[in-house]
């Protein structure tokens, strides 16, 4: 039987991700002790000055009580993970393509300015305008979490309703795209395949 340390690859993740776990535990008793302590202090408040104190450090622990519950939004098993952006032109012609092409644009824009490392992985062009498919490798960490924590809620069709800049008579249209996020992968997994369990079939 394989032992956990044989793929020493992927016991490094696992192994980061435990520690990380571990430091949010310790984060938030921390906070619990904060708040057992200034509330003892209270009921002992006999000045104006303690009350004081009492009501800044107050204001302090509820601002990171903000914070911390923001980061546990990243609580998913593949959120400190790199993602990939895979994005389809759906239903509506050039106007989809075109969508899709926007579609691709803004998830470029928005993950330079949050700080993250983005590679064009490919790119498939529509006939005449936009994009047929693109796929996107967003990769490093943000505020809270990695790059597939932050683009998971993007999942799904997108939908855009316009006036169409490729309809002569302006009429309105609606174009769909749909982006798929998913987690980068820690690594290819070995297989093994029993002689048995292989048929081969001769023409």
């Amino acid at each position: 039987m394989p032992s956990f340390w044989d793929d020493s690859e992927r016991a490094r993740a696992v192994m980061k991700r435990l520690a990380a776990r571990q430091r949010t535990i310790e984060v938030w008793r921390g906070l619990e002790a904060r708040v057992d302590e200034s509330v003892e202090l209270l009921e002992l408040a006999d000045d104006e000055e303690l009350a004081a104190d009492l009501a800044q450090e107050a204001l302090l622990i509820g601002e990171e009580i903000e914070r911390r519950s923001f980061e546990l939004a990243f609580s998913g098993p593949y959120d400190d993970r790199s993602a990939v952006i895979s994005i389809y032109a759906g239903s509506g012609g050039i106007d989809s393509q075109d969508w899709t092409e926007m579609l691709l644009r803004m998830y470029q824009r928005w993950a330079e300015r949050a700080g993250f490392d983005v590679d064009l992985v490919d790119l498939v062009e529509g006939e005449e305008a936009g994009l047929k498919s693109a796929m996107l490798e967003v990769r490093g960490d943000a505020e809270g979490g990695g790059a597939y924590g932050w683009l998971r809620a993007e999942h799904g069709v997108h939908r855009l309703v316009r006036i169409s800049p490729f309809d002569q008579n302006h009429a309105r249209h609606t174009s769909f795209a749909r982006v798929e996020i998913m987690p980068e992968t820690e690594g290819a997994a070995d297989v093994e395949i029993d002689d048995d369990d292989i048929k081969i079939d001769v023409y």
